[in-house]
């Protein structure tokens, strides 16, 4: 994967940001599952859900 000619350091500091962004933007959404997956479990334990199934 070379960088076309001509673009120099312009298009390798673009392609950096670029892939700083990605991967900024996927540690967000794995964040966001795993907040999420936290948040669900939480409530499942302290619903009344969770006590009504308890023998």
């Amino acid at each position: 994967m070379g960088f076309p000619r001509g673009l120099g350091i312009l298009g390798k500091s673009i392609y950096s940001f670029f892939s700083v962004v990605a991967v900024f933007m996927m540690l967000i959404r794995i964040l966001n599952t795993l907040l999420s997956r936290i948040w669900d479990e939480a409530f499942f334990l302290f619903s009344g859900y969770s006590k009504s199934t308890v023998w």
